[in-house]
């Protein structure tokens, strides 16, 4: 009986990977801590293994019911018990570790963690903000019909609903401690009045911990990076939405890691549909969900020392870590001054 797989990613709220047995996808069993939690087909579809001369169709994705703690282990076993390569696995706890740079407890809000948050209710004392609420949501990604994006039966219940404007008002007055948001300040039209608000309800000395996405890690590889000068841009306009600008080169620019550069044509025809998407956007007032924004470590930096001389937002950066291949993000630590 031949049998392989691999776990590609373990985080704090899912696993991923492969699994084959005997030619075809395999059934496995879950674990954490050895104590077995589910039993799972491997039936998600993975097109991009077919170059591999692997099943396309024998991926699997299995969210956890509850997000794992930094002491936890996780295991992807075949029914006979032997391990996939890569498992067991605690690749989650370096990206728990760094965004919970600086946390000591206390109470702390969660931005935009959708069917993935970081944090449990069950060990934290956290709230979950977004920009609508959970039925909303919940409407909004079964529509979208693609469950490898968002799993609607396991977003969050919201406890903040933040549509814009005044954070304080949303929250009550209420300050907190901390604050997490992973794969969030890139889909912000304006991150400086964004990250101020946010500021405005952290304590004194507060941590802000952000999560980007690392451009050569993702589809936004072949973009251009955000300057200092359009994020001032978007700050003087009070961008509550994407706008035209972010639109128009989000469409143009994104593209799947891997994939050939296209010809003329192609660029061409990519040009004018992102031009009308942009254009209907802007007429019709539409929240289009979309990368504003592309940093680099390096220019994340280059944008900060702009909004740090400009004392634009009550934030130092502490600490700033090294991008991490799971995550195919860099964590930066603010604190609140």
């Amino acid at each position: 009986m031949s049998r392989h797989g691999f776990l590609d990613v373990c985080l704090q709220s899912h696993v991923a990977g492969w699994a084959m047995e005997d030619g075809g996808p395999a059934v496995l069993d879950i674990f954490i801590n050895d104590e077995r939690i589910a039993q799972i087909d491997c039936n998600y579809p993975r097109p991009e293994l077919a170059q591999f001369n692997i099943l396309p169709s024998a991926g699997f994705f299995f969210h956890f019911p509850s997000p794992l703690s930094p002491t936890d282990v996780a295991s992807v076993r075949f029914r006979s018990g032997e391990h996939i390569e890569n498992s067991p696995s605690r690749q989650h706890v370096r990206h728990l570790d760094q965004m919970l740079h600086g946390v000591a407890g206390g109470r702390g809000l969660e931005f935009g963690a959708l069917d993935r948050p970081m944090l449990s209710r069950e060990r934290f004392d956290v709230f979950f903000v977004d920009h609508a609420s959970r039925e909303d949501l919940v409407k909004k990604y079964q529509a979208a019909h693609d469950v490898s994006l968002v799993n609607p039966e396991r977003i969050v219940h919201v406890d903040f609903v933040w549509p814009g404007g005044a954070l304080d008002a949303v929250v009550g007055g209420q300050r907190f401690s901390f604050a997490l948001a992973s794969g969030v300040i890139e889909h912000i039209g304006d991150p400086i009045g964004w990250l101020t608000q946010i500021a405005s309800v952290l304590e004194p000395g507060g941590r802000l911990n952000l999560a980007i996405p690392e451009p050569t890690m993702t589809f936004d590889h072949r973009r251009r990076l955000t300057s200092p000068a359009e994020m001032l841009d978007d700050h003087l306009r009070g961008l509550q939405r994407p706008n035209f600008r972010q639109i128009f080169d989000h469409v143009t620019g994104v593209a799947p890691l891997g994939a050939p550069a296209p010809d003329r044509e192609t660029r061409l025809d990519n040009i004018r549909r992102a031009y009308g998407i942009g254009q209907a956007a802007e007429r019709d007032g539409q929240y289009l969900d979309m990368h504003c924004h592309v940093w680099t470590p390096q220019s994340w930096l280059e944008c900060w020392e702009t909004i740090e001389a400009l004392n634009l937002a009550p934030l130092r950066i502490d600490h700033m870590f090294e991008p991490l291949p799971e995550t195919a993000m860099f964590v930066v630590s603010l604190v609140r001054t």
